[in-house]
């Protein structure tokens, strides 16, 4: 089985997991904190302190980090049957441009967290990307980013606005979705279609349990 590293209380992590559920692929799962290998670098592979998660490939010996490069690699070496891409012009490449849309302005601002509000963080940076996804949605009339059927991009959101979410005030998460709904409403159905995957339920509830027995 492949073996993935890294924290699962972050963003990056989830995305991943969402990505080997999706495929079937078996996995061993060390969960580690970050912070923890800065002081024991030898706690994980040394690309882990770079840019966590990391994943280590025993079939074909590659070790990447980065959440970004690890999808890629997953979905190029493993999802033979292109369950979540497309091999069509211009579709494969309005997935990658989604999907490092997603890596790019969501990682980037997820570095600047610590130094302003969570909740003018978290709100600020999805009201940006739910514009845009709604102005997509509404003029494509797609179910879906690309298309009417599910792409590894659609995921990489699900992915990482649970994980941020899941961080924040029910309150706050609550008022956001109220405003969520009428504002971006091609948007809040495209989010609850991705709800329902199983590869998305079941990655979050393991997150819990994890984060349970971590206190």
């Amino acid at each position: 089985p492949l073996c993935v590293y890294g924290d699962i209380t972050g963003p990056q992590l989830c995305k991943v997991i969402v990505i080997l559920k999706e495929l079937h692929l078996p996995y061993i799962l060390k969960v580690v904190d970050i912070d923890a290998l800065k002081d024991d670098p030898n706690a994980a592979p040394c690309e882990l302190i770079r840019g966590g998660p990391a994943m280590e490939d025993p079939n074909t010996g590659i070790i990447l980090w980065e959440s970004g490069a690890i999808v890629e690699y997953l979905e190029e070496t493993y999802d033979k049957t292109n369950k979540l891409r497309y091999t069509s012009f211009p579709e494969v490449w309005h997935t990658k441009q989604w999907a490092w849309h997603q890596f790019g302005g969501h990682e980037s601002l997820m570095g600047q967290a610590s130094f302003i509000s969570l909740h003018e963080f978290f709100g600020d940076m999805v009201r940006s990307t739910l514009a845009t996804i709604e102005n997509h949605l509404s003029a494509t009339g797609n179910l879906y980013l690309i298309g009417d059927r599910i792409t590894y991009a659609d995921l990489l959101y699900a992915a990482s606005k649970e994980a941020v979410s899941t961080t924040l005030m029910r309150s706050f998460v609550e008022d956001f979705e109220i405003e969520w709904r009428k504002e971006w409403p091609r948007t809040y159905d495209w989010y609850q279609r991705l709800l329902m995957r199983d590869s998305v339920k079941k990655t979050f509830q393991e997150r819990f349990e994890i984060m349970d027995e971590r206190g």
